[in-house]
């Protein structure tokens, strides 16, 4: 039931992926795309992520029960350069997926394209702190991955963070920043470049609109401050 549950969420992903719109856009859905298609292929083994996305690809490779290819074009969707080639990928996936479980695509209209939303009112600063002070840490991954080299937990990182900062413009208004148009594979660069600009971006509204932005030098300075 779960796995239907996620490969149904995975079918309304591509759907809305039919709507167009920047390469970004289709990147930041088809990596939501991967994702729950991952999950379908965990608990229709009987299993799940152990290390959430940390080791994501080194758990599917253990899963005995998975569709031909599905590694191979769970990689793809990664290095995918354009909107025809990763949503060729994307539909290959879920009809390789939907044939092992038994179930089909599921039919519907394509999803909106892209449209500017009317920008709210003036942001909660204080609240938008406190969003901050949480995703704070997917920043930082992608700065980790960076330096170490693992181009395929930086693009998960990415594909959440983008999502974040998505809805963040959506309903409070800020500018949009695009970090997944920056990613590449083989090189990350780019990506964490843009997702520098995107944190200061961020922090520089917050603090200009009177936002607090809480810091600690050590985590006992953390728990002495949250007690």
């Amino acid at each position: 039931g779960i796995a239907g549950e996620r490969f149904a969420l995975a079918c309304g992903l591509y759907r809305q992926m039919e709507g167009g719109g920047r390469f970004a856009r289709l990147r930041a859905l088809a990596g939501q795309l991967i994702m729950a298609l991952a999950d379908v292929i965990a608990v229709a083994n009987g299993d799940y992520f152990h290390y959430g996305l940390k080791k994501q690809t080194e758990e599917l490779e253990r899963f005995a029960a998975r569709p031909e290819g599905f590694l191979e074009d769970y990689r793809g969707v990664m290095r995918a350069e354009d909107g025809p080639e990763i949503m060729g990928i994307c539909l290959r996936m879920l009809e390789r997926v939907g044939q092992q479980l038994g179930l089909a695509p599921e039919p519907g209209a394509a999803g909106a394209a892209e449209t500017a939303e009317p920008a709210p009112g003036e942001p909660d600063y204080g609240e938008l702190a406190d969003i901050y002070m949480e995703i704070c840490s997917t920043f930082n991954k992608i700065y980790a991955c960076h330096g170490s080299g693992n181009p395929e937990l930086a693009f998960l990182s990415a594909v959440c963070l983008q999502r974040e900062l998505d809805e963040l413009a959506q309903e409070y208004g800020i500018p949009a920043c695009d970090i997944l148009g920056a990613y590449r594979y083989g090189d990350l660069e780019p990506l964490a470049a843009a997702a520098k600009r995107a944190e200061e971006a961020l922090v520089q509204t917050i603090q200009q609109g009177g936002g607090q932005i809480q810091r600690y030098h050590s985590l006992e300075a953390f728990f002495a401050a949250n007690r």
